[in-house]
């Protein structure tokens, strides 16, 4: 959790330095104090443990045999020839 906790010590430093209004930096600033690095690290693992759960859409679909399945059709549309 250490180094979660040191990333957030310095993201003010980082929102000091960002290229845009001191009014956008405040906010930005009031927001970063509101982290906390249990939280992160918690919310983190969670997304890890999610994208580490070998789910294949891209396999599934081709399984199907059904191509576009879920998205619409783009009629009308050509791919331009490549030479």
């Amino acid at each position: 959790m250490w180094p979660m906790a040191m990333l957030l010590r310095l993201m003010p430093v980082m929102a000091r330095s960002a290229k845009t209004t001191e009014m956008h930096k405040q906010e930005l600033l009031e927001d970063i104090k509101k982290n906390r690095a249990s939280d992160a690290v918690r919310v983190s693992s969670e997304y890890l443990d999610y994208i580490a759960a070998d789910r294949d859409p891209a396999a599934r679909l081709a399984a199907s045999g059904q191509p576009g399945v879920g998205s619409p059709r783009r009629e009308g549309r050509r791919r331009p020839d490549r030479r």
